[in-house]
């Protein structure tokens, strides 16, 4: 009897069945989370659901490959054709986020694994692939409408086929690289920073470079056709956008330029405050420092550290800043942590993945006793999120009450919609992540409104002929949102109250505010 038993769990626990499991458990504790949380997308999420709704339209009429380069100009269109499967598949259902996110998720956890096994004993790559699931930055962007898990599962597809391909020697890997290259710079225009010093690393030390450059450039003509159908009628106008990005990020944001230390360990106190965590930090840092032989001795783990230090100098060179940007780093970060802790089997099996699980449910529900934020150099009363421009933090719940953990609170928007109708003009005052012009957009086009025009009032200098072009004004009292992009609402307010608009409703929202909506009488 022991012998079968013995032999049953050896021929069922493989690794990749092991993967699986954990990788549904995760999933389905995401579908909990989902289950639990009821806030309105914010800001890009609502954007970005708003376009996918917008390919299944333009895909329904029959016209998607005419217009697939012009439904965007800044975002190209992959995430939102994965938007429009999810909305054939499942219809506008709640986990729209999470199931938009599911392939990218794959690619995530499957190919960290698949690249660690290269690298380490199986069950420690097993490991490896669903902690990467389990960082709290990639924990909380998965359940939202966000680019960042798919891109990030790209990058990791593509390391992967770099090491099948025994660094570009081989041709078929080499062009299926390409085409992942291809399908990745098609997800986020960020896709070539993250690999481009890898490539050039392989270039400088290859033994066969003449070989190598005639498969890159075999790749690179499968590629560059594929990526061109979006990029070469949109480049004007998306080298415009990133252009006023970075101006945004440097003026308004004020992210920390090179001039400062703030600025060159930018994205090394993201990993280890967005990602990690202090446990997690301190067990990486330690891995890094047992790894000091073993990267001359071990290719692949040797050409993840390349990955990972080249993307972070790129992504700090750039002048646009956000933790989520640098999340395509994060496998490489996860396989050289789980590596440097591979001779030690209870470490890697059972320490830090159960340390990973008890971050993530932390980080996911509430959880009696733990607390909401532990960082140094920490900003209070943060409206502009400069705090995640210079705090180091050591553990935290919620990302500047935009992402975190589940929350059941309605924000009344429907209840708002109500008093608006169709060609109707609309002006919003907040920008506060649940209460803005992104999200009642979003809510005009569920509601069918294809002629509702929806402004913002309190970004620019304010002029009373703003509120005369408008039938309804829209505002709340307390938080306004990023104080940068609100300067000037409280001179809107200010106005309404002295010329007496009349207040049609009053609603109490989940923030202690009360929400507001004017009558313009004169229209």
């Amino acid at each position: 009897m022991k012998r079968f038993i013995s032999g049953t769990f050896k021929g069922t626990l493989t690794p990749i069945r092991i993967w699986a499991f954990g990788f549904l458990l995760l999933f389905a504790l995401n579908i909990s989370w989902e289950s639990a949380n009821n806030l309105p997308p914010s800001w890009d999420m609502a954007h970005h659901q708003l376009m996918g709704l917008q390919f299944l339209e333009t895909f329904s009429s029959g016209n998607l490959l005419e217009g697939y380069s012009g439904l965007t100009n800044y975002y190209p269109p992959l995430y939102y054709l994965n938007e429009v499967l999810v909305l054939l598949l499942f219809g506008d259902t709640q986990f729209l986020p999470l199931l938009s996110n599911l392939f990218g998720l794959f690619l995530l956890s499957f190919f960290t694994f698949r690249t660690a096994e290269k690298i380490m004993p199986s069950y420690a790559a097993v490991s490896a692939g669903l902690v990467v699931l389990m960082l709290p930055m990639v924990a909380w962007t998965s359940r939202v409408s966000l680019l960042d898990t798919g891109l990030a599962g790209w990058v990791i597809l593509a390391f992967f086929l770099v090491i099948k391909s025994n660094c570009f020697e081989h041709r078929g890997y080499t062009f299926l690289f390409g085409l992942t290259c291809a399908a990745g710079t098609l997800h986020k225009w960020t896709f070539p920073f993250f690999l481009v010093f890898t490539v050039f690393y392989i270039l400088a030390v290859s033994g066969s470079r003449k070989k190598v450059l005639l498969n890159l450039c075999l790749a690179g003509a499968a590629a560059i056709p594929l990526a061109a159908t979006w990029y070469w009628p949109n480049a004007g106008n998306l080298l415009e956008r990133i252009r006023m990005t970075a101006e945004a990020g440097t003026q308004f944001e004020q992210d920390p330029g090179l001039t400062s230390a703030w600025g060159w360990i930018y994205y090394v106190r993201c990993l280890s405050g967005y990602y990690l965590f202090l446990p997690l930090t301190l067990l990486s840092s330690a891995a890094l420092f047992r790894l000091r032989r073993d990267l001359f001795k071990n290719r692949p783990l040797q050409l993840a550290a390349v990955t990972l230090a080249g993307s972070v100098l790129i992504m700090t060179l750039l002048d646009m800043k956000d933790p989520r940007y640098i999340m395509p780093a994060a496998p490489f970060l996860v396989i050289l942590l789980m590596a440097g802790w591979k001779d030690k089997p209870a470490w890697t099996r059972a320490v830090i993945p159960g340390l990973c699980f008890f971050q993530l449910i932390s980080v996911s529900y509430t959880v009696p006793g733990i607390p909401q934020k532990i960082a140094l150099f920490e900003v209070k009363n943060d409206t502009s999120y400069k705090g995640m421009n210079y705090e180091w933090v050591l553990f935290e719940t919620d990302y500047f009450d935009i992402l975190g953990r589940a929350r059941n609170e309605n924000w009344r928007l429907n209840e708002l919609m109500n008093y608006f109708r169709d060609g109707e003009t609309v002006a919003v005052i907040p920008e506060h992540p649940y209460f803005n012009t992104s999200t009642f957009n979003l809510l005009a086009y569920k509601w069918g409104y294809s002629e509702l025009s929806l402004v913002r009032l309190g970004i620019d200098e304010f002029s009373p002929e703003q509120l005369e072009r408008a039938d309804w004004i829209v505002g709340k009292s307390g938080p306004q949102g990023v104080d940068f992009l609100t300067v000037f609402n409280q001179d809107v307010y200010a106005h309404l109250s002295e010329d007496q608009w009349p207040i049609r409703i009053i609603l109490s929202l989940p923030d202690g505010s009360k929400a507001r909506i004017w009558e313009n009488t004169d229209n």
